[in-house]
C-alpha cells in the first residue's frame, strides 16, 4: 500500500484582531472558509488543526478524515481561547510536534493568521529556519485595517478608550 509520506498541520489564528471587519464579514469567517477550502483540496495524507492566540491549542491531531476536522472549524472562535493576545510561535512548536509524534520527518505547515509583531520576526526566522518542515503563510486583512467588531456588537478599544484599528503589515510576513 502506497502511503504518502508528508504530514500536513494548519495553524488558524484566533487572536481577537481576527474580529477586524475590513474584509466582510471579518477577518475570521474569511479565515475559516480558506481553512476549509485548504483541508478539501489536501488529497493525501494526514492532516491536524492547531489554533492560537497567547497560547496554542490542538483542534484535531493528524487523521486523514478532514471531514471530521472541517466540522470543527465553523465552531471556533477567539472567545474560547483561554488566553488573549498573539504567539504564534507557540502554535508552530505545537505543530511541529503534531507532525513529528506522528512520525514524519517531512512535512508541511499552513499558517493562516493577520500579522505577527515586529519584535517576534527574529524568533520566528529562527525557528522556522531549523525546522524540517516547510512552511506557506496566508495573510488575512488589509493595509488599511478596520475595527475589531465584538460579539455585542460594540468596537474594541484599548485602556485609553481608543477603538483598536489592527492592520496587516504583510512585509513582516516576508520577512519571516
Amino acid at each position: 500500500v502506497y502511503q504518502v509520506s508528508t504530514g500536513k498541520v494548519v495553524i488558524l489564528d484566533m487572536s481577537m484582531s481576527m474580529r477586524a471587519t475590513d474584509i466582510p464579514p471579518d477577518r475570521l469567517t474569511r479565515a475559516k472558509f480558506k481553512t476549509i477550502d485548504l483541508l478539501n483540496s489536501l488529497e493525501d495524507g494526514e492532516v491536524g488543526l492547531v489554533v492560537d492566540a497567547g497560547d496554542a491549542f490542538t483542534i484535531s491531531p493528524l487523521t486523514s478524515d478532514v471531514t471530521n476536522i472541517t466540522t470543527l472549524i465553523p465552531s471556533l472562535r477567539p472567545e474560547l481561547m483561554p488566553i488573549p493576545g498573539s504567539d504564534p510561535l507557540f502554535a508552530m512548536q505545537q505543530a511541529e510536534k503534531l507532525l513529528a509524534s506522528a512520525g514524519y520527518k517531512k512535512g508541511e505547515i499552513y499558517w493562516i493568521s493577520d500579522g505577527i509583531e515586529f519584535d517576534d520576526i527574529k524568533e520566528l526566522q529562527e525557528h522556522i529556519a531549523k525546522s524540517p518542515y516547510r512552511y506557506s503563510i496566508l495573510g488575512v486583512g488589509t493595509q488599511a485595517g478596520a475595527p475589531i467588531k465584538m460579539l455585542d456588537g460594540s468596537l474594541m478599544k484599548d485602556v485609553r478608550g481608543n477603538i483598536v484599528l489592527p492592520t496587516l503589515t504583510s512585509r513582516y510576513f516576508t520577512q519571516v
